[in-house]
Parts: C-alpha cells; sequence; structure tokens
C-alpha cells in the first residue's frame, strides 16, 4: 500500500504534468511528452530524470520523497527540464558519444562534463522563457539551475557546442579526461544549499568562504554545508577565487558547477556493457520512440488549442517534417543486395566469341552502371487527405535526397492511373515547393501493379493522363503509398520486383491486407 507522502507527491506530478507547459493553463506540451513515456518511482534517488532502458524504452525517473520537498515553481521547470531533455535527445546523443570514445576511463570522466553541457543547452532553451516570464514565481528558481553565462558562454548553443568549449577550458585549467592521473568529477554531496537548511540540495556550492566573495554571474546562495546561508555576489558557478589546485583536481568553477546543477539520473548505466550491435538496435527504437512521443504530445496540444512553445517549436517542426520510414536504412540493403547480384551477372557467363582469342580477355568486367531504379505509386483516392498527400510527398523527397544514381517513376492513381513523371535527385526541390495531386475517386491496386509487370492498356490510364514517353523499367523496387482498404490482386499481378507498402498512420488494414503485408514485405 502506498505511503501518505508517495500519494501527496503522485497528485504534485500528475498536477505539473497536466499543466508543465505553461503557468495561464490550455498549453501543457512539455507535460504531454512526458506523459507519453514510462514512468518509474525510485525512492532516495533524490532527483527526476529521463533515460533510456536496455530496449530503448523512454523512462521518466523519480523520487517521490524528494520531489514533495520542492515548491510548485520548481516542480514544473523540473517537468519542463526533463521533458526537453527527451525532445532534444539528449540521452541518445550522450551514448553516441561515450560509445565513440573507445576509452571506458575518458568516457567515465567525460560523463559529468556531458551532463553540464546538456543542462546549459536545455536550461537555455526551455527554462529561461518561463522564467523571463515572471510567473508563478519563476524567477525565484533562477539560481535553482545553472546557465551557460556563468561561464561567459554564449547562449543558443547545441549540447555539443557546449561540450567542446567546457573541454577546452578545462584543458586550460589543467584538467584533460586523456590524463590518466586526471580526477573523476563527482559533485560533492551535503556541498550545496538546500530549502530544508540541511546542505542537500541544488542552490549554491563550495564552502561559504570559498564563495563569499565570488563576482560571477547570477546572485546565488552559497553555504558552509551546514544550512547557515551567506549571501555571495555570484551565483554558485561564478567565478570566486579557487584555492590551490592539485595536479589532476577537477578545477573549482567547474567543481561549483557540478555541485550547484540539478542532479542527473545515470542515463548511460544500461548501455556501458552492451555490444555495439545491442546498443544500435537500443538507439534506434529510443529514436523512433522519442519522434512517436514528440509527435503525439505537439498533435494533441494543437488539437486542445494549445501552442507549441517557441523555444522548441523550429525543433519540433523539423521532427514532424522528417521522413517516417529510415530510407537510408532500406536503400542501403536493396543497392548492396541489387549491385552484388549485377556484378555476379557481369562475371558469371564469358563471352564465347571471345574464348580462343589470346588479344580478348573473355570476361567483360563490372559494370560501370548500377543505377536504382524505382517505381513509386501514390494512392491518391478520395480517402487519402491533403495532409497525408504532404506526407507522402516528405518520403518521396527523402528518398531523392538520398541521391546516389536513383530515379524515380512515379504514378499517382486512384480507380486508374492518373499521372506519371520520371524523377531524379535534381527534381527534389520542385517536389518539395510544388506538386500537383490529380485524382479523388476510388481505389485499384491492379493498374500500378500492372504498370510495374509492363501490361496496361488504355484502359488503365484515365482519360487525358500525362505519360512518359516510355516504360520506366525494368524496376529494382516498388512502392506502394497508400491508406489501404482496397482489394489487393496478388499473387495473379505479382510485380516480381520487392514490393514495400508505405501505410499512412491512419489507413486501414484489412484481414487480407494483412496477408498481404506478411508476404511482401
Amino acid at each position: 500500500m502506498e505511503d501518505e507522502t508517495t500519494i501527496h507527491a503522485g497528485e504534485a506530478m500528475g498536477k505539473c504534468l497536466q499543466w508543465a507547459c505553461s503557468p495561464r493553463g490550455g498549453n501543457n506540451f512539455y507535460g504531454r511528452v512526458l506523459n507519453g513515456c514510462g514512468r518509474q518511482t525510485n525512492e532516495g534517488l533524490g532527483t527526476c530524470g529521463v533515460r533510456i532502458d536496455s530496449q530503448g524504452r523512454y523512462l521518466m525517473e523519480w523520487d517521490p520523497e524528494w520531489f514533495v520537498t520542492k515548491n510548485e515553481p520548481f516542480q514544473i521547470l523540473v517537468i519542463v527540464h526533463e521533458a526537453a531533455h527527451l525532445i532534444l535527445r539528449h540521452i541518445e546523443r550522450g551514448n553516441q558519444i561515450k560509445r565513440r570514445m573507445q576509452d571506458d576511463a575518458k568516457s567515465a570522466k567525460v560523463y559529468e562534463v556531458m551532463n553540464v553541457a546538456m543542462d546549459w543547452a536545455v536550461n537555455d532553451t526551455s527554462i529561461r522563457p518561463l522564467i523571463s516570464d515572471r510567473h508563478l514565481n519563476f524567477a525565484e528558481c533562477y539560481d535553482e539551475f545553472i546557465w551557460p553565462e556563468e561561464k561567459e558562454y554564449p547562449r543558443g548553443l547545441s549540447f555539443e557546442e557546449y561540450l567542446v568549449l567546457l573541454l577546452k577550458d578545462l584543458k586550460e585549467s589543467g584538467w584533460s579526461p586523456d590524463d590518466e592521473h586526471s580526477a573523476m568529477p563527482t559533485p560533492r554531496a551535503g556541498q550545496g544549499q538546500s530549502e530544508d537548511g540541511k546542505g542537500e540540495g541544488q542552490s549554491g556550492s563550495g564552502s561559504g568562504e570559498e564563495q563569499q566573495e565570488s563576482k560571477g554571474g547570477g546572485s546565488g546562495s552559497s553555504s558552509s554545508g551546514e544550512g547557515d546561508k551567506q549571501k555571495g555576489k555570484g551565483g554558485g558557478g561564478g567565478g570566486g577565487k579557487d584555492k590551490e589546485k592539485q595536479d589532476g583536481e577537477v578545477p573549482g568553477w567547474f567543481q561549483r558547477l557540478l555541485d550547484k546543477k540539478h542532479k542527473s539520473v545515470e542515463w548511460s548505466k544500461d548501455f556501458d556493457n552492451m555490444t555495439d550491435g545491442e546498443m544500435r538496435r537500443a538507439m534506434d527504437r529510443a529514436k523512433r520512440e522519442a519522434r512517436k512521443i514528440t509527435r503525439q504530445a505537439a498533435n494533441q496540444t494543437r488539437k486542445a488549442c494549445g501552442t507549441i512553445p517557441g523555444a522548441v517549436q523550429s525543433i519540433v517542426e523539423e521532427l514532424m517534417a522528417e521522413p517516417v520510414i529510415p530510407w537510408q536504412d532500406v536503400l542501403r540493403g536493396m543497392l548492396k543486395s541489387k549491385i552484388s547480384q549485377k556484378l555476379d551477372e557481369s562475371t558469371a557467363y564469358p563471352n564465347v566469341a571471345l574464348l580462343h582469342d589470346d588479344s580478348f580477355e573473355p570476361y567483360p568486367g563490372f559494370q560501370n552502371d548500377f543505377a536504382f531504379n524505382i517505381l513509386a505509386a501514390f494512392d491518391t483516392s478520395g480517402s487519402m487527405s491533403h495532409d497525408e498527400f504532404k506526407d507522402c510527398r516528405k518520403e518521396l523527397c527523402g528518398l531523392l535526397e538520398k541521391g546516389g544514381g536513383v530515379t524515380v517513376r512515379l504514378i499517382q492513381f486512384d480507380w486508374g492511373i492518373q499521372h506519371e513523371v520520371e524523377l531524379t535527385e535534381d527534381d527534389t526541390q520542385d517536389v518539395k515547393k510544388s506538386f500537383s495531386r490529380y485524382g479523388h475517386g476510388g481505389t485499384s491496386f491492379s493498374e500500378p501493379l500492372r504498370h510495374a509487370l509492363d501490361k496496361t492498356t488504355d484502359a488503365d490510364w484515365i482519360d487525358g493522363a500525362k505519360r512518359e514517353d516510355k516504360y520506366g523499367g525494368p524496376y529494382d523496387l516498388m512502392l506502394m503509398f497508400t491508406d489501404g482498404g482496397a482489394h489487393v490482386p496478388l499473387p495473379e499481378l505479382d510485380p516480381k520486383i520487392p514490393l514495400i507498402w508505405v501505410l499512412t498512420s491512419s489507413g486501414y488494414v484489412s484481414k487480407e491486407m494483412k496477408q498481404i503485408l506478411w508476404m511482401t514485405t
């Protein structure tokens, strides 16, 4: 049975999640983002944070007892802070950086440096607008967070850019993760000033004596470690006079940032012992889940007449516009298979006319032209909405942008073929800017499948439809963009090439369609 503290904390968390984005209400984008991932209580954690588990699923891990001791403005800002980490996909990016280092000792030392860089990027992007708004006393929470201006760094940089600046300045201060004698950066427990006066909080760091005359940015408080607040002239990350630093020790200015910052969950613990393949699969799933969570939160917020916070608007729009299908991965596999097949064909059969002529090599050698030829069919029937057609167009652009000799013969169809055009990488911008839709009738898959087999007749084309001068095949791959819901004439009209069904998110998959999808994808 849950104790009263947990119940009280759960109610507080629910309230913040319901209303986390704007103190005026009606816009809870950040709350919806965190509602989209799993939630896990962890008593004694002493913080709240997002992480990715070993299966690539996002989790919000939190300590109810810690959370309930905070005032409401800080609780809301914590929710905003953690949701922004998910939106910006910091955990994925941080784990990729750690893995590329190929050195456990070095990556462990860089871990806390990354935490500071991540928090700077998140606070600057998502927390600063709320603090500047001066609602719900958010401004009073300024000193509870760390800011890039405390080190006189510019605003508006990414986590990776802040990481580069930090590592450069740390090296100039005599500390480098490459040095085997350098100490591990670790927040010192009990150095900060908490609200309950027990020296466990986030504002202020170091000793009162060390920071009393600090003249860095902000107006934070410092403490002697026992809760006796002393007002300094600078924030916890300010540039106070450091004690003499021993070789390999973390510089005082960085230690103060560590002691002041919001405690992080151990976001890399599930990945340190993974193989490259295991981590790649987990990160791929996390990437898809982050996009899905963000898209759903954005759509729900807009339907509720809310607005996406301006600080993350461009990021969300970019996520909404990205191709859903990983064309690069799909095409890489298809191209590799087809090129290998063409190479085999070019060397398997010698030219028999040259076998007895010593002046000629009987093998024709490798082929030089490995162009990849694709037939893409757009369902433009009445059941396909304008937004779904735009989604298909984005996918087409994502495909064309891969270049590398890809040619796409695009046909638009409803109950017949309405339009045909051949596209290459050079046509990408034209497709993005203006691309007309043809047809709003019923749906028939027979005509595009006959087109793949070069078996169309005049009856398969709508009167007046634009046609290319000649057949575009043979094709290496066929893509069928549709919302489903119609009879699929397979195997009678099997195109004899790989066929990928690209269904819209709201498409209808019948029982027959499920069987076809199982056979053809």
